[in-house]
């Protein structure tokens, strides 16, 4: 235990938030689930948060901006993602951060420190995609964890897509000498294949949900999808998406006419649903979320090239993390979702420190003007202070977009 947390009593802090986790599936299962298809996905995420259940990984990837193709090839098995959701594992790193570390980062590291025992045989990758991140990888190590960083370029370009390469393969490298596996082409096909199948999944899934709103409400969907970074057994995950959206096809449920939102910005990681939760009390519907994980469940690699530059420029192609001054794989997919979903108006989410969220909020305020629809910026943490502050201004948000389509009822009328 590092010297500014040994006072702290990790294990009560790690019961405290599998209690919070359990309590916000309950809640989940309670007021959204519709089809008993969906109760495996609940259960795969209290799974991931029992204390005496987690095993010991040989790899930790910090965040999602790293190719979990490559992660398989050399381990066999899906990354341990330490994602970063939990508002009571912010604890553990509160002493070891500054305050106006964003809460993602402060989370992540809470993790990783509340599971100590991880250090001597675990290899943590860090892709630099922000300041907070590089910080983060340089405290671990200080800390005596076993570091690999990927140093993500600020803008696309064919200098940029060559360094990246250059850092996918010295973590290929490191990983490797780590795990005692060897790499080769022939074992990142097979994972980039077994990843494809996923995706095709995913975005059948996502489809489906998006046409039947109702059967699957935004909050759970996000919840089914946060899933996807919490399960050991991807085959049967999969599995368990195909048989939800082949339910989710036949399942008619009365469809509800609350104005339609789309979430964008900073990721929203389970239990962190604080904003979902005040839009559903608000009678507002989630029609999508765009954010830095978007990227990773769109495209198809290795059709035709192969091998690790072929892997570098894929996710280099599709990153749609906050690294980049021109975030054009963002707004792509910020296009594309309103003209899939029709929202009637946009939450633009920005977690305290993530100031890089509001440089894209700039550039997609004149095409959100053109569509007319109507944009809140909602800038918020992990705690609940600010809880009756955002409730109020959802609820005026909503009676804005309710005036709204009964304008556009009664023009159509």
């Amino acid at each position: 235990m590092t010297q500014d947390t040994k006072n702290i009593n990790v294990k009560s802090l790690l019961k405290q938030a599998f209690d919070v986790c359990g309590e916000n599936i309950e809640n989940l299962r309670k007021d959204y689930v519709r089809i008993s298809e969906t109760e495996y996905f609940l259960d795969a995420m209290k799974t991931h948060f029992a204390p005496e259940l987690k095993r010991q990984p040989k790899v930790v990837v910090f965040g999602t901006d790293f190719t979990m193709e490559m992660v398989r090839a050399l381990t066999g098995c899906p990354p341990y993602w330490v994602l970063g959701g939990s508002r009571v594992l912010q604890e553990v790193s509160d002493e070891l951060v500054p305050r106006d570390t964003d809460p993602v980062t402060r989370a992540a590291l809470g993790e990783l420190f509340a599971n100590e025992e991880w250090k001597e045989n675990t290899l943590v990758v860090v892709p630099c995609s922000s300041d907070a991140q590089r910080k983060a990888a340089y405290l671990l190590q200080s800390q005596g964890w076993k570091v690999v960083t990927i140093w993500i370029p600020a803008v696309k370009d064919s200098f940029a897509n060559k360094s990246f390469l250059s850092e996918l393969d010295h973590a290929v490298r490191t990983i490797c000498r780590h795990t005692g596996k060897r790499y080769s082409v022939f074992r990142l096909n097979k994972s980039a294949k077994y990843f494809n199948d996923i995706r095709a999944s995913i975005q059948s899934f996502l489809d489906v949900a998006y046409d039947n709103e109702s059967v699957v409400p935004g909050i759970l969907r996000m919840a089914v999808l946060d899933s996807f970074f919490m399960c050991d057994n991807l085959d049967e995950w999969k599995l368990k998406l195909d048989k939800l959206t082949e339910a989710v096809k036949i399942t008619r449920i009365e469809k509800t006419n609350h104005p339609k939102v789309l979430i964008i910005g900073s990721p929203i990681f389970f239990p962190n649903y604080k904003i979902p939760n005040l839009l559903s009390i608000s009678n507002v519907e989630i029609c999508g979320n765009i954010d830095c994980r978007t990227g990773i469940f769109k495209g198809k690699f290795g059709d035709k090239e192969k091998g690790l530059e072929a892997l570098a420029r894929y996710y280099f192609e599709h990153d749609s993390s906050s690294a980049f001054v021109q975030n054009n794989q963002l707004q792509e997919a910020i296009y594309e979702a309103i003209e899939r979903n029709k929202p009637d108006g946009i939450i633009w989410h920005v977690l305290k420190g993530q100031i890089e969220y509001d440089f894209e909020l700039q550039r997609c305020e004149r095409y959100f003007e053109e569509k007319e629809l109507p944009v809140i910026r909602l800038e918020t943490d992990y705690q609940y202070q600010d809880i009756e502050q955002l409730r109020i201004r959802i609820e005026a948000f909503a009676e804005l977009l309710t005036q709204k389509q009964k304008e556009k009822g009664a023009v159509k009328s």
